[in-house]
């Protein structure tokens, strides 16, 4: 019976681990970013400059399912972008669809975790940048903090 007990007040204990999802200054979105990545002062987003990374929030006035239609490999490798995975997630209730992408940038290339969603009216990009040698210490945190958008369209 104790170690039932003990093994309750263990679940109910807060996660510190986890990140709250924070509102993305001058948008309607929510999300939890890495430990360690701070509120941008240039873009709506957050960054960490240590690594190189930034998480960048894009609000677009046109429809979701237009944006996710474009998110083709041809119409990426256009903007020098090379798709390496794309799914669909239902994210806050909203079809979404998330693309795993690498880019030249000058000296070095990064990989990009992409969420797109919305309705019929806007958009929601958001893009989770970092230099591709930091996957291993950055990327499932990464993927992580962009499946943990949350939208709220009267914001």
């Amino acid at each position: 019976m104790r170690i039932v007990g003990l093994f309750v007040v263990i679940l109910l204990q807060p996660m510190y681990g986890v990140a709250q999802p924070i509102r993305v200054t001058g948008t309607s979105i929510l999300l939890a970013p890495p430990p360690g990545f701070v509120a941008s002062e240039r873009v709506p987003g957050f960054e960490r400059a240590d690594l190189q990374a930034s998480i960048m929030v894009t609000e677009i006035p046109a429809p979701a399912s237009e944006m996710m239609r474009g998110m083709t490999a041809t119409a990426l490798a256009t903007r020098g972008m090379t798709l390496i995975s794309s799914t669909t997630q239902v994210l806050d209730g909203r079809p979404s669809l998330l693309l795993k992408v690498s880019q030249q940038a000058p000296g070095a290339t990064v990989l990009k975790w992409m969420i797109v969603s919305g309705d019929v009216k806007t958009s929601v990009m958001i893009v989770g940048t970092f230099p591709r040698e930091r996957e291993p210490q950055i990327g499932e945190a990464m993927k992580d903090a962009v499946l943990s958008t949350r939208w709220n369209a009267a914001a």
